[in-house]
């Protein structure tokens, strides 16, 4: 499925730990492991697309937890889990960064659990830049994969992840 001219098989700079470095291109082998060929892949689409939004200094993570959050807000912490599909702790670890940078803002009344979490206008504003960003990156692994191989993918992704909340609730 993988197209010829494929951005991502490019050398391209690359964040490590808030760095940023120039990738090392190299002959890459599979490993016998389903599970880190999966793995290896996630982190590599997920560093391109962090690429792609450093210059805005977000990560794809804090995009999607401010895109989900547009979506349904006002939200609580347990809503915006059931979401995108995150451990409530994982999430509440995910979104002091959010906090911190003032993109979003919980107007729960003191005393009460129930949080109401939304975006203030930073957060907003930078979804609006980030966007574009996001959409190119989408528009380049598409290329890279094309339409079939993309609608494949999705396919096998959701089956793997159907597969574990099947083996979950045995």
């Amino acid at each position: 499925y993988f197209r010829e001219k494929c951005i991502l098989r490019q050398k391209v700079p690359i964040i490590a730990k808030g760095v940023l470095i120039m990738n090392q291109q190299k002959e890459l082998t599979s490993s016998k492991c389903h599970c880190i060929n999966l793995r290896r892949a996630a982190g590599a689409v997920t560093d391109y697309y962090d690429r792609m939004l450093f210059g805005l200094g977000i990560t794809l993570n804090q995009y999607s937890l401010l895109s989900n959050i547009q979506k349904i807000q006002p939200c609580s912490v347990a809503e915006l889990a059931r979401l995108v599909r995150l451990e409530r702790t994982t999430l509440v670890r995910n979104l002091k960064g959010l906090y911190a940078a003032e993109w979003i803002k919980n107007d729960a009344d003191p005393g009460n659990r129930k949080s109401k979490i939304h975006l203030m206008k930073a957060g907003e504003d930078l979804i609006e830049k980030a966007k574009k960003q996001w959409i190119q990156a989408q528009e380049e692994v598409g290329a890279c994969l094309g339409e079939e191989g993309i609608s494949h993918l999705t396919e096998y992704l959701l089956a793997l992840e159907q597969l574990n909340y099947q083996h979950k609730a045995k």
